[in-house]
């Protein structure tokens, strides 16, 4: 009788640990991303509001990544991808992120009791787990991740340009239960509040401009209407600014050549009198003497 594999014998083995891991994780951010607080107290989920009970307070996603995560400590890994050299740098920065944010949860737990916890297991401790166990997942499995907060955060933009255009909102816009109201329009979309969807937008942008891929460039225009429609002159400042060097780039790619280091970028006229004019207010000097010095660099 021939004796049994050792193989067999797992049950389960360490290939579903992690299958199961990054499955339940993918369910998670596919919660986070379309269900707000507003949307969750519109169901009638006390989620941001005083009252009912603890585990309301704790959004659907975190739960699927909290059981994501234990399921990525049950398995084993490919140790090839342990060792890269690349992914070692991103693991420490992010178990240091996690390390951190426990700490803070932890004080803040001795210190004012359990009243905000929630915040700081959904806003940072959680987002903490997921990126651990996306690090450790396969590259088909992180451009499964990628897909989905395209297609997610492509919809997101584009309700939201539908929402200005006919001035109402999909979802409420409520903060701790109570109606926002403001003196101009600005559309909550998926994530529940225009800031909360600008953030989304700009990372998404930045993410389409470095990424290999260029066949999803065609959405940059449509993300940068959101900014116009989720009313962010933040991110409408730091999306011009990575068109306009993602453009350049492009530009130095087709052109054959790459700017060495330390080139000179020469403003027009008008753009190097409001610089200097800038300089002088910020610095309390006069323009003359920054004349002076720019034509003695020359």
């Amino acid at each position: 009788m021939k004796p049994r594999s050792l193989v067999s014998c797992r049950a389960p083995d360490d290939t579903t640990y992690s299958t199961l891991a990054f499955y339940l994780v993918f369910i998670g951010l596919a919660l986070y991303l379309p269900i707000s607080s507003s949307l969750l107290e519109a169901w009638g989920i006390p989620y941001d509001i005083p009252g009912g009970s603890p585990l309301a307070k704790f959004h659907p996603g975190t739960y699927c990544v909290a059981f994501g995560f234990l399921l990525h400590l049950l398995s084993s890994h490919d140790s090839s991808r342990l060792e890269d050299v690349r992914l070692a740098s991103v693991r420490r920065a992010m178990m240091g992120f996690l390390i951190g944010a426990l700490a803070t949860a932890f004080y803040s737990l001795l210190r004012f009791g359990s009243n905000g916890s929630a915040f700081f297991v959904d806003t940072l401790i959680a987002p903490g787990l997921l990126g651990v166990v996306l690090l450790a997942a396969l590259p088909i499995r992180q451009r499964q991740i990628f897909r989905l907060l395209l297609i997610v955060l492509s919809v997101n933009a584009l309700l939201g340009i539908v929402e200005v255009a006919l001035q109402d909102r999909l979802v409420p816009y409520t903060v701790s239960g109570a109606p926002v109201i403001e003196d101009f329009f600005r559309a909550t979309a998926l994530g529940g509040h225009p800031l909360s969807n600008a953030q989304r937008t700009v990372l998404i942008l930045l993410a389409g401009l470095i990424h290999r891929d260029r066949r999803q460039l065609f959405l940059i225009p449509v993300f940068y209407l959101a900014f116009f429609a989720f009313g962010s002159r933040g991110a409408f400042a730091g999306g011009g600014t990575a068109l306009g060097s993602g453009l350049l780039r492009l530009r130095l790619r087709l052109g054959g050549g790459q700017a060495p280091v330390g080139t000179r970028i020469r403003l027009p006229q008008p753009q190097q009198v409001h610089l200097r004019q800038l300089l002088a207010r910020r610095l309390d000097l006069p323009v003359h003497p920054l004349v002076h010095l720019q034509r003695a660099a020359h």
